[in-house]
């Protein structure tokens, strides 16, 4: 597990009278963990970029969406930002960016400001943010000039790591297509034909294309997300083991609870006491 750490600029960063300059780091996080809550982040003057190391909720064109791990995503200026996961913890990195020439760093990244993509090299994130924490720590003025070169040669690797053929950023779309597919029908039944058609590839390619993408085959990934629901469900007293079975795909509660079991090592009821402290009764 990576080691989470916060920085955050101190007073009288930079000397009274002196010139403002051309970019400036007023905070930075590394890997830094949140347990399952949503976060609701006030608007502010710069950019923040960040990287989500696990799956997250992000608030984008006026919805919250699921996203897989590996997303990253430049928040502008003066806006609100909602992202997070109400389903269990979950980590990400991130850095603000102000500066007179901080606009210029965005433009030649060709990033749309708050829209999330997924990176191919997610190690190149924390490379350069441990080299950007490094000159801000090592030095009580650190040298603007370096940090605009870590930042310039960031956005440049990261520009071409994400591939400027269109055949690539389609690949993307198709993908971030069928998770979202998943999540709208979370309670019906999917198959794989289902997602393939989403994704419009035949079936082998398709299964290739997301294993490559996220790690697991399709089914496996709409098992462990139902199951991931399923587990922030429980936390909600009002609803009984079946109707949470229901909610999230599951024709069979019996199946459910032996599925769950082999996922949490507990049987949702189990989960449930342990999470809430408070075992439901008369309802399952």
């Amino acid at each position: 597990m990576q080691t989470s750490e916060l920085w955050y600029a101190p007073p009288h960063y930079f000397p009274s009278g002196a010139q403002e300059p051309p970019v400036f780091v007023p905070a930075l996080g590394l890997h830094e963990r949140m347990g399952p809550r949503i976060v609701h982040h006030s608007a502010t003057a710069d950019y923040i970029f960040m990287h989500f190391h696990t799956a997250a909720r992000l608030f984008v064109e006026g919805q919250m969406l699921a996203y897989p791990p590996n997303m990253f995503v430049i928040w502008g200026p003066n806006t609100e930002h909602l992202y997070g996961s109400q389903e269990g913890s979950w980590s990400h990195s991130w850095i603000h960016l102000d500066g007179p020439e901080a606009d210029e760093i965005i433009q030649y990244s060709s990033l749309a400001l708050d829209r999330p993509v997924q990176l191919k090299n997610a190690a190149l994130i924390d490379w350069h943010l441990q080299a950007i924490l490094t000159e801000l720590k090592t030095h009580a003025q650190p040298d603007p000039v370096i940090l605009k070169s870590h930042f310039s040669i960031w956005m440049s690797q990261l520009r071409r790591g994400l591939g400027e053929d269109g055949q690539e950023g389609l690949r993307r779309n198709r993908l971030l297509a069928v998770l979202q597919y998943i999540e709208d029908n979370i309670a019906q039944s999917v198959t794989l034909t289902d997602l393939a058609e989403v994704a419009q590839l035949s079936i082998g390619h398709f299964s290739a294309e997301f294993k490559a993408c996220f790690g697991s085959s399709p089914i496996d990934y709409v098992l462990d997300f139902r199951l991931r629901r399923a587990a922030h469900l429980l936390q909600d007293l009002h609803l009984s083991i079946s109707e949470i079975a229901a909610r999230t795909g599951f024709a069979d509660p019996f199946y459910f609870s032996k599925q769950f079991k082999r996922r949490y090592r507990l049987s949702p009821s189990e989960f449930r006491r342990s999470s809430t402290g408070n075992a439901l009764e008369g309802k399952e």
